[in-house]
């Protein structure tokens, strides 16, 4: 997939501020699994239902609805579905965000997964 760029205005003209390299939404069977992989992009993974056991490097955690994950730029990582789940997944560049798992406690995460246009910041 070609990578999708969002240009910024800046001072000195346009840069590039935020490159989509991968975007896409699973639903998986309890069992999925996915080998051992890294990227060249941040990763961030946003589940909306199931759970989905994921290790990083010495790390094994269990990510559940409404929890996001971030690996950073090259991080070896594996999932397995622990049941059948669902989840949102972007790879991009130009962000710099910290690896690691946050909860989406108030869910605006998933809604806008769910659809855009419900995220607005007057909701």
């Amino acid at each position: 997939m070609a990578a999708l760029t969002r240009w910024m205005p800046t001072t000195s003209g346009c840069t590039p501020a935020i490159s989509l390299h991968a975007v896409g939404r699973l639903r998986v069977e309890r069992g999925w699994s996915h080998v051992a992989h890294a990227h060249p992009f941040v990763q961030v993974m946003v589940m909306q239902a199931g759970r989905l056991r994921i290790t990083a490097g010495d790390r094994a955690l269990v990510l559940r609805a409404g929890e996001v994950v971030t690996y950073p730029v090259g991080c070896l990582h594996a999932e397995t579905a622990e049941a059948a789940s669902d989840f949102i997944y972007l790879g991009c560049t130009g962000v710099d965000l910290p690896p690691g798992i946050t909860a989406d406690r108030d869910g605006r995460l998933r809604r806008l997964a769910a659809d855009p246009r419900r995220c607005s910041p007057d909701r």
